[in-house]
């Protein structure tokens, strides 16, 4: 990560190798661990036909976590998203 990012200060430093031990945990698969991550996430179905792959930044935008972003269908005939409902460990 210190290949790509220069810290300002100390402070920036402590939340940047913060970010990367919770993406390293709850977003990294390890092969190790037959492609899971440590915090053994749950692999993702696709919730609907109208669903879309979303990328969400993780360090920065260093790396990303992907997941699917749901299209419902409203009256009217508009269609509005909406990410689905956060875990404690997202």
């Amino acid at each position: 990560m210190l290949d790509h990012v220069i810290p300002l200060h100390e402070r920036h430093l402590l939340r940047l190798g913060n970010d990367y031990i919770r993406y390293y945990h709850q977003d990294r698969t390890h092969i190790g661990l037959d492609k899971q991550t440590p915090a053994h996430r749950s692999i993702e179905q696709r919730p609907t036909s109208l669903s879309t792959v979303v990328t969400l930044p993780r360090i920065g935008g260093l790396h990303h976590r992907y997941t699917w972003f749901l299209c419902v269908i409203v009256p009217k005939g508009r269609h509005t998203r909406e990410l689905p409902s956060t875990k404690a460990n997202d």
